[in-house]
């Protein structure tokens, strides 16, 4: 199938040419590996922090990623999808110099919320130390996806988990403290921080199409795209902050455990992209933007049917799991647990959505869905809590409403824009 090209998009040799497809189903396999690895890891650190250290112990730990992860984001400057699809080239130095000085100042800030909130200073460096390094990663993956290195990335996504997982299971059950454990995670991201660097400068980078460095160009395109993805966070986030005010610690170490139901369809539509981004812009370079449609329409529906699919089981059998893994303590009703459920169904192809926000470049139409699924889940929930409403129902209904907006909106936008640019 033939179309025009995207308006504004010149055609690059390093992209526009396809790429070795000999090994991308394996690609595929390592990249969805590393996925599952990471929300296994994620989750067996809540485990491991609530087995040693109880709810509040669980708590105090979520309370500081609640505050870390939006914080990080915005340092982080959106430069990984800016990179990755920005259709003028400018010097890898200039994202490298940007993701730095974004990180230091993301690093003083949490180290400054942290203490201001009476969290623990070794709990809060290690927090801080491991969010540096994957910042820091996160860039230099970019690089390596955008070469479509796919084998490289996939093998960096399936080895980290492990890596994770056995340096704080040893620190974390020989000590029997949270603030060691989180440490060794922090270890854990500084070891395949120097991997990814190492095979980031392997691959070429595309060659700068001007001599300028291009900060006003890159940052004018990454504001947006920063504001999105730390309000992404904040979103996820926003039962955390409004349980830890009407209700208590405990409850949001309960909340906490049960929400990796979300962590995980997040992580699964994040590998989609991962795979896909960098094909679909290719596909709009060379065949137009109207070629990648029904490829992402089928994708989004194959996604979507996997959330259903993973929601069902989720209620069927989450409230007896989630008591046996956890303890006690941490037990859901069904009723509480289904609009989790439907949270992480509907996240996975939304996934599909933001590729093709990026690939038409419509960063601040991003930013504008963040704000507004943001606040609906702000307003949602303080409305919930202030009525009497259960604490645990109301959080995970923050979390429906949060995503059910984000869909909505993001479903709206993509119809809209493709439909002008046919006319175009």
């Amino acid at each position: 199938m033939t179309g025009r090209p995207v308006a504004g998009v010149r055609e690059d040799p390093s992209v526009s040419a396809p790429p070795r497809r000999d090994n991308r189903g394996l690609a595929a396999v390592l990249i969805m590996a590393g996925t599952f690895g990471t929300a296994m890891t994620q989750w067996y650190i809540i485990w491991l922090f609530a087995r040693v250290g109880g709810p509040v112990g669980v708590g105090s730990y979520s309370t500081l990623l609640a505050l870390a992860t939006p914080t990080f984001l915005l340092g982080q400057l959106g430069l990984r999808d800016v990179y990755l699809t920005l259709t003028r080239h400018f010097p890898w130095r200039t994202y490298l110099q940007l993701r730095v000085i974004g990180m230091a100042v993301a690093a003083v800030v949490l180290l400054g919320l942290g203490l201001m909130s009476g969290m623990p200073l070794l709990l809060t460096l290690g927090v801080v130390a491991f969010k540096v390094a994957d910042g820091i990663s996160n860039l230099y993956g970019a690089r390596i996806q955008r070469a479509e290195e796919l084998i490289r990335l996939g093998t960096l996504s399936a080895t980290s988990p492990v890596i994770s997982i056995v340096l704080v299971s040893v620190v974390t059950l020989l000590t029997g403290r949270v603030e060691l454990g989180v440490w060794s995670a922090a270890l854990s991201s500084v070891i395949t921080m120097v991997w990814g660097m190492r095979w980031a400068q392997r691959v070429p980078a595309p060659e700068p199409d001007s001599t300028e460095a291009g900060y006003r160009t890159i940052l004018a395109s990454a504001a947006p795209t920063a504001a999105f993805e730390a309000l992404m966070a904040a979103l996820a986030y926003v039962p955390v902050f409004l349980l830890g005010i009407w209700g208590t610690t405990a409850e949001v170490g309960i909340f906490s455990g049960a929400s990796y139901l979300v962590v995980l369809a997040n992580l699964i539509g994040g590998s989609m992209t991962t795979v896909t981004l960098p094909g679909f812009r290719r596909i709009a370079e060379t065949e137009g933007l109207r070629a990648v449609v029904p490829r992402a329409r089928r994708l989004g529906l194959w996604l979507g049917a996997l959330g259903v699919f993973g929601a069902t089981i989720a209620v069927a059998f989450g409230p007896p799991v989630l008591e046996w893994v956890y303890g006690p303590a941490f037990r859901l009703d069904r009723i509480e647990l289904t609009p989790l459920a439907i949270a992480a169904a509907i996240t996975i192809p939304v996934y599909v959505l933001n590729s093709m926000l990026l690939i038409m470049n419509s960063y601040r139409a991003q930013f504008v869905i963040g704000a507004v699924s943001t606040a609906a889940a702000v307003l949602s929930g303080i409305i919930l809590l202030s009525a009497g409403a259960p604490h645990l129902l109301s959080a995970t209904l923050m979390a429906m409403i949060g995503v059910g907006t984000r869909v909505v909106l993001s479903l709206r936008i993509v119809v809209s824009q493709v439909r002008r640019a046919a006319r175009a």
